[in-house]
């Protein structure tokens, strides 16, 4: 029985290695086929692409480089929400709680 039910979770673990490894390749081949898709779409309609906004040297321009700062600076004042920092922890006057009580913890014996 112990052999059985190892050889029963071998073999789900080899088929979801196997579903998962194909899952992966379809999915690169979907990306791949889109991109190549969308590449020639903007060759017929004569759009520029975004990576040839550099320079010839491998520059990048100064328009790159402003909204790449634009996009950081509203990015990071976006995380940081005002909130006010006013701490109010009022101590309670009274010390008992039942949870602390050690007379609900004990039992009574039936007579």
């Amino acid at each position: 029985m112990t052999i059985i039910a190892m050889g029963v979770v071998f073999i789900a673990l080899a088929l979801l290695y196997l579903i998962f490894k194909t899952t992966g390749r379809l999915m690169k081949r979907d990306i791949r086929k889109q991109w190549i898709a969308r590449k020639e779409m903007r060759e017929k309609k004569g759009m520029p692409e975004y990576a040839d906004k550099e320079t010839s040297n491998g520059e990048i321009t100064g328009e790159i480089n402003a909204v790449l700062a634009l996009t950081l600076y509203l990015y990071s004042s976006e995380l940081h929400d005002a909130e006010n920092t006013v701490l109010t922890i009022n101590k309670v006057s009274r010390t008992y709680s039942p949870w602390s009580s050690k007379i609900y913890g004990l039992r009574k014996l039936p007579n």
